[in-house]
Order: structure tokens, then sequence, then C-alpha cells
């Protein structure tokens, strides 16, 4: 009534479905392809929400040597990227992201996580921007989520 913006609300996340979408850190994560019930609890009052994965674009784990690229095309469409080390807090500075025709944005919750839309068309590359023939090799799993 005041007209302040409330920034922390406290809220509960439930999933019905929890092989095509997780809750982790508050937020709702795409695991496969489907439909899932969410339902969001602010202090009693409560409203459930359908979540859709569209498609699984990309689910590999990358070994790419210095100077190797790897690309996927994207269509139409919002999508969640994570890109994490094979081992657990090894450093993926050697592995750099390109997107034609994307809008990102990292996900302020996680380091991992990249939110992207894409208007008509695009792509997502991943290169081991390396430049010595003895660099390292990076190792890292991607997953790319075509999300509704």
């Amino acid at each position: 009534p005041s007209g302040a913006i409330e920034t922390l609300l406290a809220y509960t996340l439930s999933v019905r479905d929890s092989a095509v979408v997780a809750v982790r850190g508050g937020q709702v994560h795409p695991l496969a392809v489907g439909h899932a019930r969410v339902v969001v609890d602010f202090g009693g009052i409560a409203t459930a929400v359908t979540a859709v994965v569209v498609d699984l674009i990309a689910a590999d784990t990358l070994r790419l040597a210095p100077g190797e690229f790897r690309s996927w095309p994207l269509g139409a469409g919002r999508y969640e990227i994570t890109v994490a080390p094979v081992r657990p807090h090894a450093s993926l500075t050697a592995l750099g992201m390109e997107t034609e025709g994307a809008r990102c944005v990292r996900d302020s919750r996680s380091e991992e996580t990249i939110h992207c839309s894409v208007r008509e068309r695009g792509g997502l590359g991943v290169r081991n921007q390396s430049t010595s023939t003895g660099g390292p090799t990076v190792r890292a799993v991607i997953r790319v989520v075509r999300v509704q």
C-alpha cells in the first residue's frame, strides 16, 4: 500500500514431477523434456504453474583441445545453459562461450547457469581459448535446454 518495492518475499516451491524439473536454490531448473506442475506458496497463498521443457539441445561432456570449437544451432525460444567442470572446483578459464542471435545473462545465483533468449534463430559455441599447442585440454559438462 505504501508503494515501496518489497524485494524479499518468503516463498516455497514444490514440484509434482521431479523427473522433468528440479528445485535448487529457490529456482526451478529443467531436467528432461516434458511438463511439470510447480506449486508456489507465498505464506499460505498457493498457485500452480506449469513448467514446460521443450527440447534438450545438448547434454555432453566436452573435451576440447587448445583452439577446438563446438557449436549448436538455437531456434526461437528461451534456453537454460549450464556449463560446469567435469571435476569439482577445476578451472574453466580457458573456455569461452560465443552466441549469435541470442541475448544471454548469467544467473545471479549460479555461476554455472546462463539464461538466453533467441528471437528468431541463433547459435551457441564454446571454444578452448588456449592458443598454445601444449595448452590445457578443457573438460566440461554442458547442458542446453529449451524451456517455455
